[in-house]
């Protein structure tokens, strides 16, 4: 026995298509809400819950890259050299986002691993 589709009526196909659409949208709203958690998780710097980066994202930005380093450092001398990377460093590890580099006759503020001022003091 076999089913005449002929006899449903074109608003239940479209229906069944706007259903279909539906769930298609939703699921893919989820998987995009899902990967949204894991980069966010991922660059807060006290969250441990997403440890390599999700695909497409860069390393944890928070964290002072090597010419920004070089920057900060470039006039020193080696004693306040190894300073200021020690201080970079022990505030990197407990996962400060902003803090404040002192040396000294120089102050450097930090925020998400740039520069984002400094002074001197004379």
């Amino acid at each position: 026995m076999a089913i005449d589709i002929s006899i449903i009526p074109p608003a239940v196909f479209d229906a069944w298509w706007a259903l279909i659409i539906a769930v298609i949208a939703a699921a893919i709203a989820w998987m995009q809400n899902s990967q949204k958690k894991e980069v966010i998780s991922f660059f807060t710097p006290g969250d441990q819950t997403v440890m390599a980066p999700p695909a497409g994202v860069e390393g944890k930005t928070w964290k002072m890259d090597a010419a920004t380093k070089d920057w900060l450092t470039c006039d020193l001398t080696p004693e306040n050299k190894a300073l200021a990377l020690a201080q970079v460093d022990s505030n990197e590890a407990a996962g400060k986002i902003e803090y404040t580099i002192v040396l000294p006759n120089q102050v450097y503020w930090i925020e998400y691993g740039l520069i984002k001022g400094s002074t001197s003091q004379g």
